[in-house]
């Protein structure tokens, strides 16, 4: 829970940096594979989660500059 947390904090915060953003994903990564392999798809707190990685991969390319 901590970790998911901090991603949620990092996603939030306007100022957070692209590394900063990536980090939330990878974390947030870790934890809905590790809620998946001991919890199950179905269990509410791995569908938190995965709602969680949603909303930071969702701000982390919000956030990315594109290519010009």
């Amino acid at each position: 829970r901590l970790g998911s947390s901090l991603s949620k904090a990092l996603c939030r915060d306007a100022g957070s940096s692209l590394s900063e953003l990536r980090k939330a994903v990878s974390i947030t990564e870790e934890g809905s594979r590790r809620a998946r392999r001991v919890y199950g798809d179905e269990h509410p707190d791995t569908m938190v989660l995965f709602a969680d990685l949603q909303e930071a991969r969702a701000t982390l390319a919000r956030r990315t500059p594109s290519p010009p």
